[in-house]
């Protein structure tokens, strides 16, 4: 029986949500020998409440689209990782974020979305926030309608703010009181965009409405079974995937060996970049406008790519298709796919159909992960201290992603003497 699939091993306590040392040097050792986390990281709570504390509240991370939101004086309540996240938009246009999160009662401030309001009255006690966060009124504190902010003396809490910005019709956050750099952490990704004309792409529209098509789809899995089943993980392509399956394009590689594509693992961004020539079998080009180089030309380059901890982000000929990974939990999580096309596409009734099929097949791929993302839960919840091994071939980003989960966990890089 292989050691790395099968049989169990001891850690110094089991579900703590704790590496042990030796973990550690299995994680950090070179590819050829290192080994996956324990299974037990995939669904243990303790562990995943780490996570949360560590990775979405430190890093920064993909909350959702900035077309959720488009609309003047309005309120957005989301979620990620577990953390209530309320996303505003004022009279002028200004988009903020806060914690939804009443410091006055600890309920949400708001439960469904809204627009149109002049201002932010909470679900609970009725309090009411000005867009920029700050208390305004809290009726009835003192038994009179009209109590003022300044009623409440020392008890007067404004909404707590977090740090965002919004990338290519991305909102991000990051929930920590000094936050790194954001145009650092989204460099990676920019770097590799550079040369492609993106400005005049916006989300598609559903084909019964004017509201933004953003689709979402729950994978069964922990958000790490999907992070390394996504964009990084080309192995798997032609063993899962009707459309791969079928196509000469794949495995990706020839003949004798050799990658059709290049392999991406910079500073968070993983995935894989390659040309039209090596994928004209597998994607359906579809009579819409493609997506042009700054300089007007055409590009045969096409980038499946991941940011970690929680973005995909592709550029496939006709479209852009960006998928923010939301944790639910220590065993489940959800996509959240939009499809950016050009204006004259996104926006356009005739389109639509172009439109669904896109949809339909980036969903279909989904589903098909979804159910290989179950599977491999619950094989790893039959072992809970079982780990797996990396393909040295295919698995270097694999590797980089673990070891990333790893180090902001605390955990320290393997020592010289033991590599």
């Amino acid at each position: 029986m292989s050691q790395f699939l099968i049989e169990a091993k001891e850690a110094d306590v089991i579900g703590s949500g704790i590496l042990s040392q030796e973990e550690q040097q299995r994680v950090f050792a070179p590819l050829e020998k290192a080994e996956t986390l324990p299974a037990r990281c995939f669904f243990d709570p303790e562990f995943f409440a780490a996570e949360r504390e560590e990775i979405f509240k430190k890093r920064w991370v993909a909350l959702t689209f900035e077309a959720v939101v488009a609309q003047l004086n309005a309120a957005y309540p989301c979620e990620i990782a577990d953390i209530p996240v309320l996303v505003t938009r004022d009279g002028e246009g200004c988009l903020r974020t806060f914690l939804n999160i009443s410091p006055f009662d600890r309920a949400p401030i708001v439960m469904e979305p809204r627009s149109g309001c002049s201002n932010i009255e909470a679900s609970y006690h009725g309090f009411v926030y000005n867009f920029d966060g700050s208390l305004r009124q809290a009726p009835y504190w003192s038994g009179r309608k009209d109590c003022s902010a300044q009623d409440m003396g020392a008890h007067a809490l404004d909404l707590v703010p977090l740090a965002s910005a919004v990338w290519r019709g991305i909102v991000f956050v990051n929930g920590s009181s000094n936050p790194p750099s954001f145009s650092e952490f989204i460099a990676p990704l920019e770097e590799r965009l550079t040369g492609f004309d993106l400005s005049n792409l916006a989300i598609g529209l559903t084909e019964l409405s004017d509201r933004p098509d953003i689709d979402r789809l729950e994978m069964g899995g922990n958000w790490k079974t999907v992070f390394e089943n996504a964009c990084m993980n080309v192995y798997h392509e032609g063993f899962v995937h009707d459309a791969y399956r079928k196509s000469p394009d794949v495995p990706r590689v020839t003949e004798d060996g050799q990658r059709t594509f290049e392999p991406v693992n910079d500073r968070g961004l993983t995935g894989l970049i390659f040309d039209e020539d090596h994928s004209s079998e597998t994607y359906q080009a579809l009579p819409l406008p493609k997506i042009l180089m700054r300089d007007g030309s055409q590009s045969t380059q096409r980038l499946i790519l991941s940011l970690y901890p929680n973005l995909f982000f592709s550029v496939l000929g006709e479209h852009v298709n960006a998928t923010i990974l939301r944790p639910l939990g220590s065993e489940n999580s959800e996509m959240m796919m939009a499809k950016f096309f050009d204006r004259s596409v996104a926006q356009c009734e005739e389109q639509a159909v172009m439109r669904l099929l896109v949809r339909e097949g980036w969903r279909q791929a989904g589903n098909e992960d979804a159910a290989i993302v179950r599977g491999i839960q619950k094989g790893r919840r039959a072992f809970p201290n079982a780990t797996g091994c990396f393909a040295p071939f295919w698995d270097s980003a694999h590797h980089s992603f673990t070891k990333m989960v790893a180090s902001d966990l605390g955990a320290n890089s393997m020592p010289e003497d033991l590599k």
